[in-house]
C-alpha cells in the first residue's frame, strides 16, 4: 500500500497480510524527496485477537500490582522509601498504632508473599486472596480516615477486581453453593 503526502511517498508492510507469518509488528517506510529512506517500525495492536490483548492486560495488571505490593511491603522493613512522620490526625493515630504494635510488619509480610506470588505468575489466586483483605483495608482507611489516598486506592482496587474476574474460574469452588 502506497500513499503519497507532501513529496514523500510512504510504503506500509503489514506482516499479518503474509500467510503464515506469527508477528504483529507493522512496517513505515517513508521515501524522501531527496531519496532518503526512513523506516519506522512499530506494533499492529489491530490485528491482535481480543483473547490476546486481555492477556497482555492481565500480565500488565498482575505485574503492576505486584510490583506494587512487593516495594511497599518491603519498605515497611527497608526503610528505603522516606516516609513522613505521621500527622497528628486520627488516620496519624491508627498508622502509629499499627507501627508500634508491630500489627504492620505482619500486613507487609502478607504484601510481599502475595506480590511475589503474583509476580512470579504461579498461584496467582493465593496471591489475590492474600492481598484483597489488605486492599479492602487500604480502601477503607482511604475512605473513612485519609481521602487524600484515594484515587492510588482506586486503582489498586481496580486492577484486584480485573484480576479477580480475570481468574474467575479458580474461584467457582469458593463461591458455589
Amino acid at each position: 500500500m502506497q500513499n503519497k503526502f507532501q513529496g514523500q511517498i510512504f510504503t506500509w508492510t503489514d506482516s499479518l497480510q503474509t500467510p503464515g507469518l506469527k508477528t504483529d509488528s507493522i512496517t513505515l517506510r517513508c521515501h524522501q524527496a531527496n531519496g532518503e529512506l526512513s523506516e519506522i517500525r512499530g506494533w499492529n495492536f489491530q490485528s491482535i485477537s481480543d483473547h490476546h490483548k486481555m492477556k497482555i492486560a492481565t500480565a500488565i495488571a498482575r505485574i503492576l500490582l505486584g510490583l506494587i505490593f512487593v516495594v511497599f511491603g518491603s519498605n515497611i522493613f527497608l526503610h528505603f522509601i522516606p516516609m513522613p512522620p505521621p500527622p497528628p490526625t486520627l488516620a496519624g493515630d491508627f498508622t502509629k498504632a499499627l507501627f508500634l504494635s508491630h500489627y504492620l510488619h505482619v500486613v507487609a509480610v502478607f504484601q510481599i508473599v502475595g506480590g511475589l506470588l503474583l509476580l512470579v505468575g504461579r498461584f496467582v489466586p493465593l496471591g489475590l486472596v492474600l492481598l484483597a483483605p489488605v486492599i479492602v483495608n487500604i480502601d477503607l482507611v482511604h475512605l473513612l480516615l485519609e481521602p487524600s489516598g484515594l484515587p492510588m486506592a482506586a486503582v489498586i482496587s481496580i486492577l484486584l477486581v480485573f484480576l479477580l474476574w480475570r481468574y474467575r474460574d479458580a474461584f467457582k469452588g469458593i463461591l458455589s453453593p
